[in-house]
């Protein structure tokens, strides 16, 4: 049995204890009270029940507003999990890992080549650039996802922590040099401010997106 379901069962038991109480409560004034007359026996039992249900209505009025606000968080968490679920398999797609493969047999062939002559010769190669690009573009959304709290960072964090640097430091020179060509600083800038806030950046390659 879940918390929802133990705090339904609360709260209707709070609202049948309420009831039965104030019932008690009238039985036992009728039985013990001392009252001087029927009239005010009968209005004193009265106020003692409309007493008792207007506790009882608060307080299932306040059950029914914390297990509401419950029941959305619940909702929340769990439509993040399912967005975050979503990406990660939308990394292993076929479409997707045409692009990473791409990729990597890139950094292969040029692994000992400088990191701004490997933009230079993604710029030059449009399949490439577009495999690259791809790919960028993949962790820009993962990073708008988490930013406006749609998908659940924890997961994304564990499972792109080590591709999000390796993309980023690889192709960071890449990213600059569509900057300067767009004259944006808003081009993959939510990328770079997910890597900086994984402290996936050295303090002296950060650089702040505009406003």
């Amino acid at each position: 049995m879940d918390k929802l379901q133990i705090n339904v069962q609360i709260k209707y038991g709070t609202l049948i204890c309420g009831v039965i109480l104030t019932i008690v409560a009238m039985a036992a004034y009728w039985k013990l009270g001392d009252a001087a007359s029927t009239g005010i026996l009968i209005m004193t039992l009265m106020q003692i029940f409309g007493f008792g249900i207007a506790i009882t209505a608060l307080i299932y009025t306040a059950m029914n507003l914390h297990l509401s606000i419950e029941h959305q968080t619940q909702t929340v968490l769990l439509n993040r999990r399912k967005m975050a679920n979503e990406m990660i398999t939308r990394w292993t797609s076929s479409e997707m890992r045409q692009y990473t493969t791409k990729v990597r047999q890139f950094w292969q062939d040029n692994k000992d080549t400088s990191y701004e002559a490997q933009a230079e010769s993604v710029m030059a190669d449009p399949c490439l650039y577009m495999s690259v690009t791809a790919v960028l573009d993949f962790f820009e959304q993962i990073a708008l996802a988490i930013r406006f709290e749609l998908a659940d960072e924890k997961l994304l964090h564990d499972g792109y922590t080590d591709a999000l640097k390796k993309y980023w430091t690889r192709f960071r020179p890449l990213i600059m040099r569509l900057r300067e060509e767009a004259k944006s600083d808003g081009i993959l800038c939510e990328l770079e401010s997910l890597a900086r806030k994984w402290d996936l950046i050295p303090s002296n390659k950060r650089v702040e997106p505009t406003s």
